[in-house]
């Protein structure tokens, strides 16, 4: 849908679950939640009415530049003659197959890697499921093929949301900004997101407050989660973003009592340091186990016994003595 039609800016008491990266209570004060809303369908009388005006769409980003968003549902190889082939990502935009070329797919690398199209391609690959915009490059009326570009997309919308609009006049999306970004891949501490046009990476201790073993138990591709924008950087006319959710996450710290007895999760291990997420929702770090006949492992749930809280950190602080289900 156009830019323009869409009513981005608006201010909401957004809640979610714990461990999520949402927020437990309202967004109050100059927080303003930069959202992906969609116009509501309309409804029509038949399905080819409904196709007419979803063909009719497609002509409209080709020719007035009009941003579109499909579901990215699979890759494929297509022989585009005299033995070349091209590798093609299929969005599906209304029951029309999309096809946008990976090197359309804006799959940025480092200097060092940017000519490697297998790794374009695999990164393009884990990003099945979720949502990408796109503006129409080709139609063929007697097909009804389409080819498009993420990448003008991407482009339009940094134009439209991290530029000025009007001399003298901010962006619509600075430093501190809350917005709501896609999720393209998850890995175990790590996840890769867009936000309106600008990729960035943010690790779930980043994200949450609440440590977690696997951030793919708690998150999926094509989900959406909020962050704010924390630095807007440029360079050679390029702009990066960092992000962060920790200010937006408003879980309380359940504070542990000195010899209280916990159950929790292993979370990771690190230069002896075992960390854990209690089940009463509080990060813990164990410095020795009482049992050294069988050493707790990630994902391992263990019996804690608290020796100190450290407030202003808001960990517990502590032993554990023995395992009580092994994650193996």
């Amino acid at each position: 849908m156009e830019l323009k039609e869409e009513k981005m800016l608006q201010v909401e008491e957004t809640s979610g679950t714990e461990g999520q990266g949402a927020v437990s209570k309202p967004v109050t004060g100059t927080d303003q939640i930069i959202t992906l809303d969609r116009l509501a369908a309309s409804v029509y009388e038949n399905d080819n009415e409904t196709d007419d005006l979803n063909w009719h769409e497609l002509q409209n980003s080709m020719l007035k530049q009009k941003i579109l968003t499909g579901m990215l549902i699979s890759m494929e190889r297509h022989s585009i003659g005299e033995g070349k082939t091209v590798n093609v990502a299929l969005a599906d935009y209304q029951g029309y197959r999309v096809m946008i070329p990976v090197t359309e797919m804006n799959i940025i690398l480092s200097e060092q890697d940017e000519g490697d199209m297998t790794k374009k391609i695999r990164i393009t690959s884990n990003m099945i499921g979720c949502e990408i915009d796109f503006i129409v490059l080709k139609l063929d009326a007697a097909t009804h093929s389409v080819v498009a570009s993420r990448k003008k997309a991407m482009e339009k919308k940094v134009q439209n949301f991290y530029r000025p609009q009007v001399e003298g006049e901010a962006p619509l999306i600075q430093e501190g900004s809350v917005v709501e970004a896609r999720i393209l891949a998850v890995t175990e501490h790590l996840l890769r997101l867009e936000c309106f046009g600008l990729e960035c990476f943010i690790r779930t201790y980043e994200l949450v407050r609440a440590w977690m073993a696997d951030a793919r138990e708690h998150y999926r591709v094509g989900d959406t989660t909020l962050v704010r924008i924390h630095k807007i950087q440029e360079a050679g006319g390029k702009l990066s973003i960092t992000v962060e959710g920790k200010s937006l996450d408003h879980t309380t710290c359940y504070a542990c009592k000195k010899q209280g007895k916990y159950i929790g999760t292993v979370t990771g291990i690190h230069d002896g340091l075992i960390f854990i997420r209690l089940q009463v929702g509080t990060n813990a770090i164990a410095h020795s186990v009482e049992d050294r006949q069988l050493l707790p492992r990630k994902k391992d749930d263990v019996y804690f016994i608290c020796t100190r809280m450290d407030e202003e950190k808001e960990v517990a602080i502590g032993i554990i003595s023995r395992v009580i289900r092994s994650a193996r």
